[in-house]
């Protein structure tokens, strides 16, 4: 089990952190053949296959339906099942719900297994049209009407968790430390609380007005719309760090010391600030990881195996802990 979660999370951080860059088709085709080949080899099949329900539209915004994907939990008990949101990632303006799926579905059947429903979401990509805060109004609705419909799904509306990857960590971030009255998006959804029990960020940029290099400035000004020197405010607003308060719920931040693309400075702003106002907050470092935990020189340490561990430990912990 253990080294099938090791060599899924590190696919899925991967693909997150390709998805912004570029790549050739030869050196992609060679890494699916490679990953084709460890799925082959690891998969025992041990764990029962999740149940997917597929393609389900929870807003409709200017003519573009916006769709989640829910993996049931495994369980013959009518229980409710707390339930885990997935942000992708991209610079904001790639990805998608699915495109990760086949590579973490091992992830996804263990968590399933261990009575948590998984669910991936859509949310609208940068464009020339568009922009913040467009998105963040996306993840939350989502987050809005999975409570809403929390009983057609046996999910329990009182244990939602919300997660995400690079530009997914960060729209997680802002949709778990923003006010409910903030960024309304769908007028049926208004009402609805968009409260999460948690928050987890894979390399995430919390502070935009401090994300320094040219690839990542130019993301940053189609995500925003502007230069920071045209539009502060507004990089401010975007910005999670400001929204830090001591009614944050809990937060865990995980992020390679060598990030070059989302500085590890970043989270550890955060952290520090959070702890200040006595958050509950974890961080961890991984010594000798790159954007999206992948190995600079030698092992990354913690191990991905064991960075897997802490984060279902961590939701493990949250949800029972708001019993």
């Amino acid at each position: 089990m253990k080294r099938i979660l090791t060599f899924i999370i590190s696919v899925v951080f991967t693909i997150a952190f390709i998805s912004g860059c570029s790549m050739n088709k030869a050196t992609l085709k060679e890494m699916g053949k490679y990953k084709q080949e460890i799925l082959l080899k690891n998969n025992q099949n041990k764990y029962k296959e999740s149940n997917v329900l597929e393609d389900i539209t929870y807003k409709s915004v200017d003519g573009q339906e916006l769709k989640l994907d829910i993996y049931m939990a495994n369980s013959i008990s009518n229980e409710k099942k707390p339930a885990i949101v997935y942000v992708h990632g991209g610079f904001w303006a790639f990805g998608n719900k699915k495109a990760e799926i086949p590579y973490f579905k091992d992830l996804i059947n263990i968590l399933n297994n261990k009575g948590f429903t998984f669910i991936s979401i859509d949310y609208r990509l940068a464009n020339k049209n568009i922009k913040f805060p467009e998105p963040v109004k996306d993840v939350k609705d989502a987050i809005r009407w999975i409570r809403k419909n929390a009983v057609n799904y046996n999910i329990d509306e009182n244990k939602i968790g919300i997660c995400g990857n690079s530009a997914g960590g960060h729209l997680a971030l802002l949709e778990g430390l923003t006010e409910d009255s903030m960024y309304l998006g769908n007028e049926d959804l208004k009402n609805i609380s968009s409260k999460v029990n948690f928050i987890i960020s894979f390399f995430g940029p919390t502070d935009l007005s401090l994300v320094k290099g040219k690839k990542y400035t130019a993301t940053t000004k189609n995500f925003i719309g502007g230069t920071i020197d045209d539009m502060r405010e507004i990089y401010v607003n975007a910005s999670p760090m400001h929204y830090l308060s001591e009614n944050t719920p809990p937060i865990l931040l995980i992020h390679g010391e060598k990030d070059i693309i989302v500085p590890i400075s970043q989270s550890q702003a955060l952290y520090n600030k959070a702890k200040s106002l006595g958050v509950d907050i974890e961080f961890v470092c991984v010594k000798n990881a790159s954007h999206g935990l992948i190995s600079t020189v030698g092992e990354i340490n913690p191990s991905l195996n064991d960075i897997t561990n802490k984060v279902i430990l961590f939701i493990e912990d949250k949800f029972k802990n708001d019993n």
